[in-house]
């Protein structure tokens, strides 16, 4: 007789070898994720050596757990412990400080991996508990290492362009600075193969009329699609940033452009149907970066993005994560959340929540499915969790 054993095999790849990650948000997350599995064996943790990382990981995690029926830790005698059933455990003076990092923050934060069914009641208490005349949420921001930018004067935010991740991938998307068109602005377009621009408020001032950009040729076809050509070299460089894709229709000589303006006014008034609006248009091209174009250089920018990753890991995971999102944020930009936005963000997600529950009811009913449905259904790309089913005679 054959018996069956379901086997979860997650893989976090944002931890180089012999290094640590950029920020310890990402890793207690997946740390959460990880012990929600129903299980009744131990998990096995391997990295390259089975060491450094692993050993850092398997810290982290008891240390977790310690914290849920204690007050206190004592992390160099359990690193000792381990290493005696395994020598080299954390391999480098970096992952034992990342250790020590991660149990701060999670002390200082607690869990901050939400499940949608309790993350109204989880917002209440960051608007109301109070420690020391602050709230929760005030608290979540002033940490100077996680939203706010601990430099007097603040850093200053550069002309120019940054690339931030989403749910998907790690450069899902591009938010320029740039005042007005510049032939820089066309090549970064080519070389990043982004297919979907956002003009966010300025839009008739930004544009110029430029034709070429070194090189490439701009080709205007109707209010709202550009065709960029190039030549054989231009090919060249930008095969070489789209070459892991799988573009159904990739043509290496031209890229086909389309912008979509949104105005800061109809963005603040409702959100989310411009969110919708931003999606429906890029569907189709869901691989390549979406290039936000920040012509006022304010947070407007970062909030559609961070937004339009809370709604896919919402309905890819039931969970939310917000304060993994703001860090990684203000870890690629200091400067990035110049006031409280996380007062605006908490909120606005909890009316994506309640929306969320009125399209399943839709659903249920019949109705035709919107844009903002297939956002919330979207295909995740780069999954890296997976369940293999293992028979055993």
């Amino acid at each position: 007789m054959l018996t069956e054993r379901k086997v979860h095999q997650l893989h976090f790849t944002s931890w180089p070898d012999h290094g640590v990650p950029t920020t310890v948000f990402p890793l207690l997350s997946f740390l959460k994720y990880v012990s929600e599995i129903p299980t009744t064996g131990p998990i096995v943790v391997h990295c390259s050596a089975g060491v450094g990382r692993s050993g850092s990981f398997m810290l982290i995690d008891s240390m977790r757990r310690h914290l849920l029926v204690s007050d206190s830790l004592n992390i160099e005698a359990h690193l000792r412990h381990i290493r005696q059933q395994r020598a080299k455990l954390v391999q480098t003076l970096e992952q034992y400080i990342f250790c020590h990092e991660a149990i701060r923050q999670l002390i200082a934060h607690g869990s901050t991996r939400i499940h949608v069914d309790n993350f109204v009641h989880y917002t209440h208490y960051l608007f109301h508990e109070v420690v020391d005349g602050r709230t929760r949420l005030q608290i979540q921001y002033e940490a100077n290492d996680v939203c706010k930018c601990p430099h007097s004067p603040t850093c200053p935010n550069p002309i120019g362009y940054e690339i931030f991740p989403g749910y998907h991938r790690e450069a899902e998307f591009i938010v320029a600075t740039w005042p007005t068109e510049s032939e820089t602005f066309w090549e970064l377009i080519w070389e990043k193969n982004c297919q979907t621009v956002v003009v966010l408020g300025g839009e008739s001032e930004f544009w110029r009329g430029i034709e070429n950009a070194g090189e490439l040729r701009i080709q205007r076809n109707g209010d709202d699609t550009t065709i960029i050509s190039s030549n054989e070299d231009q090919a060249s460089k930008r095969c070489q940033f789209v070459e892991f894709m799988t573009h159904r229709n990739y043509n290496k000589y031209m890229l086909c452009v389309r912008t979509l303006a949104v105005s800061q006014c109809d963005f603040e008034l409702d959100t989310w149907t411009e969110i919708e609006r931003i999606q429906q248009r890029r569907l189709q091209y869901h691989q390549s970066p979406l290039l936000v174009l920040n012509t006022q250089n304010n947070s407007t920018a970062y909030i559609l993005c961070v937004l339009t990753s809370i709604a896919c890991q919402l309905e890819a995971e039931s969970c939310i994560d917000v304060l993994q999102l703001l860090a990684a944020y203000k870890h690629k930009l200091c400067n990035v959340w110049r006031t409280q936005v996380t007062l605006k963000l908490h909120l606005l997600i909890c009316h994506l929540v309640r929306r969320r529950n009125n399209i399943r009811q839709a659903a249920d009913s019949g109705a035709k499915p919107t844009a903002f449905n297939c956002l919330l259904t979207g295909d995740v790309k780069g999954k890296r969790i997976s369940v293999v089913h293992i028979s055993i005679s």
